[in-house]
This record gives structure tokens, sequence and C-alpha cells, in this order.
């Protein structure tokens, strides 16, 4: 998780070290209240301070932040699959085929992006779709909710990082669509 997330945040850079650096060290603050409260929501103030560093247009900021605050759980759609992969090994169980695994990945991510953001949400979420499509017991899906709520903290830390990082991103594609002509 922390190397996706750093690894959107050096592309986004140019590798720059410098303006890594700087990225980083303005979300250090969300990223901290984000890990000690497990609320992207509560860090939300934190979050369009350090975002509006980074970005420099507080427009877009006001606009992405607010609007991915709550669904854009993207620790959530890491962890979670992998978690669910390592039960499954534990157990005994063959790992999905990739046609298999790319459907439950699909309707994960559907399904996680349509719930609020909440202290062991993605365990809740992932529960049916585990136990309807892989066959996970009672005992399995007891471990995915333990694990989730041990590595919460560092999931809500990833998810309001990876929002600052979309920030930038949908600030960088923004300004470079409004400079270009229109087509017609």
């Amino acid at each position: 998780l922390i190397a996706y997330v750093l690894g959107w945040y050096i592309v986004l850079a140019k590798f720059k070290t410098s303006v890594w650096f700087n990225y980083i060290k303005n979300m250090f603050p969300p990223f901290l209240t984000a890990f000690s409260t497990l609320s992207s929501a509560a860090t939300m103030p934190f979050t369009l301070i350090a975002t509006r560093k980074n970005v420099h247009d507080p427009d877009v900021v006001n606009f992405v932040i607010p609007s991915t605050v709550n669904f854009h759980l993207i620790g959530d759609c890491i962890a979670m699959p992998i978690f669910s992969m390592a039960i499954m090994l534990s157990f005994g169980y063959a790992l999905p085929s990739m046609g298999e695994y790319l459907v439950f990945s699909l309707y994960y991510l559907l399904a996680r992006f349509s719930v609020a953001g909440i202290p062991g949400g993605g365990a809740i979420v992932i529960w049916p779709l585990l136990k309807g499509q892989f066959g996970f017991t009672s005992d399995m899906l007891a471990l995915i909710q333990t694990l989730n709520l041990m590595f919460d903290p560092m999931i809500t830390a990833i998810n309001v990082m990876g929002n600052g990082a979309f920030a930038i991103l949908f600030n960088k594609i923004y300004h470079c669509t409004k400079r270009s002509p229109s087509p017609i």
C-alpha cells in the first residue's frame, strides 16, 4: 500500500525528489490524523489544507477532496483482496483463476465505492462476495474482519494519501485539458 501511494506521488512529482518530498511533507499531518482517528472524514480539514499546498488551485481541491473523502478508498481496495487471498491459502484453498479473481475484484470495487467509509466497512462489504464466490466459512470471514480492524489505521491513512494524490492528478489533467483548444 505504501509503495503504491508513494509511487503515485513520485510520478506526479515527475521524479523530482524535492517536489516529491514537499508533497509527502505537506500530507504528513493528514496521514497522522487519519492513522489515529480511523476516519477520512474527520481528517478532511487537514487534507484540504495539505492538498491546497500541493495543488495551488483551491477550486480543484475544494471539489476533489470533499467529493472523494468517503468513497475513494484505495487502501481498502488493495488490502482486502490481498487479505482474502492470504486467508484462502492459509485454510488450504486453491488460489482463484485470473478470470475468477477479475470478476471478484470488479464486484468488490463496485461494492466498495458504493458504500461510505466506516471503520471495518471493508470487511462487511466483502463478506457476501467471499462467501458466495469462494466458499469462505464463518471462521474465515471472522479472520477477514480481524485483519481489517488491525490494519484499519494504516488503510485509512493510505486512503487519505490516495485522496491527496488523486487531487494532484485531477488538477494536472484539468489544467491540461483547460489549455488545449476545443475541437469544435
